[in-house]
């Protein structure tokens, strides 16, 4: 059976590294608000091209204290414009932040401010509005992603630069935005922080990025076109069915390939560093035969 997702592939040529970056942290005592994460946080930042990052303790805590950074001085229940197929953590993070989400197939113009999502790691288009943070939490290594504008970003494991559990950060060019979500973190705002851990083993695990991300696309290249366009990650490799998906999953596990469906009315293939040749052919010959069966078109 090719498994979905199998994050100890990846890991495992790093292992020692890692195990040395958890020592290093336990030896030093300092667990909270230390050097590693000091260290991640310029790393981060200049690998995404900003000039301020803010380590938190999850994706979802980034996205709300980016945007109650954004909020301040404009009252509570903000409308904030955000896609109609995005994900649910998105409009979690605008609840938690005292937002009003407003969701859409395209921005109506009405909302002052708006969370474009880039989904499975595509960059999305990104609205006109009077502020915008950026739901990052699938498009690390995606060119253009977090650059223009406050972002928000997921380290949660099953990510493209995944921790050891939860993990998250915001990153932005406007000092003053930057100040106010570090103001959040200590204290005022949920767990808020990232602890010491996971900031070290980030560190180990960002510079091998590019090239997971790069082995991602080489995977991709052999499965069916699935009609999206633009600069990605492939964190997710999603199919569309126009007549639906009953049935679609069983016929993935018969011919030994594990999907997951996420979002949409979609079927996600396995696409993850470390899959042999063999199960990348497997994977893309079930694909294939699957969609071309005459009952169901993409």
């Amino acid at each position: 059976m090719v498994p979905f997702l199998d994050l100890t592939r990846a890991l495992a040529p790093l292992r020692a590294e890692i195990d040395a970056a958890i020592a290093r942290v336990v030896s030093s005592g300092r667990f909270l608000n230390g050097p590693e994460v000091e260290a991640f946080e310029a790393e981060f930042a200049a690998y995404v091209g900003v000039d301020h990052c803010v380590a938190v303790s999850s994706g979802t805590d980034a996205l709300a204290m980016a945007l109650r950074a954004h909020y301040q001085n404009s009252g509570s229940n903000c409308s904030t414009w955000t896609p109609q197929t995005g994900c649910p953590a998105t409009l979690a993070g605008i609840f938690l932040a005292q937002g009003h989400p407003v969701q859409g197939d395209t921005y109506g113009g009405g909302s002052e401010f708006a969370v474009p999502v880039h989904l499975y790691g595509r960059l999305s288009d990104v609205p006109p509005a009077k502020a915008v943070v950026e739901d990052c939490a699938q498009a690390i290594g995606v060119p253009g992603a977090g650059v223009r504008h406050t972002a928000a970003w997921s380290f949660y494991p099953t990510k493209n630069l995944g921790a050891l559990g939860d993990a998250g950060a915001v990153t932005t060019n406007d000092i003053d935005v930057a100040k106010r979500v570090r103001a959040l973190s200590p204290y005022g705002y949920g767990p808020g922080r990232m602890d010491e851990i996971q900031a070290a083993v980030l560190r180990v695990k960002l510079p091998h990025v590019d090239r997971w991300n790069s082995e991602r696309a080489a995977i991709a290249s052999h499965y069916p076109d699935n009609g999206l366009r633009g600069p990605t990650n492939h964190h997710l490799y999603p199919l569309f069915f126009e007549k639906g998906i009953g049935g679609v999953e069983k016929e993935f596990l018969d011919a030994g390939v594990q999907v997951r469906r996420y979002f949409n009315d979609e079927i996600c293939l396995p696409c993850f560093p470390g899959m042999t040749d063999a199960e990348v052919e497997r994977v893309a010959a079930a694909a294939h035969q699957i969609l071309n069966e005459p009952w169901r078109r993409l």
